[in-house]
């Protein structure tokens, strides 16, 4: 399934992930949102400790309105340099119902 189809911007989100780390995700309200937040870990496999993982970084998103029942796919673009071994894990997920002063969209990407 094409989740970028007829979408512009989401196959530019996606064509970034060529050279960034990403992660996707798909969120839905049955209010609608102002704006959605994602936070998200990324990280990396622990070379010392078998099955344990490194956080190399955090990911803080802020996309556009949805509408009630409206499902968006979100592609959570990391500061990373793409390696298959890296991952963006979404931890919390937020449907804001008032406006914001901050930028919608952004990306803000701070290393560990």
């Amino acid at each position: 399934m094409n989740v970028a189809a007829g979408d512009a911007a989401l196959t530019r989100a996606i064509r970034a992930c060529k050279e960034f780390s990403c992660g996707r995700i798909q969120v839905a309200s049955v209010l609608g949102c102002v704006y959605w937040e994602i936070e998200s870990r990324v990280v990396s496999p622990n070379p010392d400790a078998a099955g344990s993982f490194l956080t190399m970084g955090m990911l803080r998103t802020l996309v556009k309105s949805t509408t009630g029942k409206e499902v968006a796919t979100i592609v959570l673009r990391s500061g990373v340099a793409y390696s298959p071994t890296v991952a963006v894990v979404p931890t919390a997920i937020i449907c804001h119902q008032y406006q914001t002063t901050e930028r919608v969209p952004s990306n803000t990407y701070v290393s560990r």
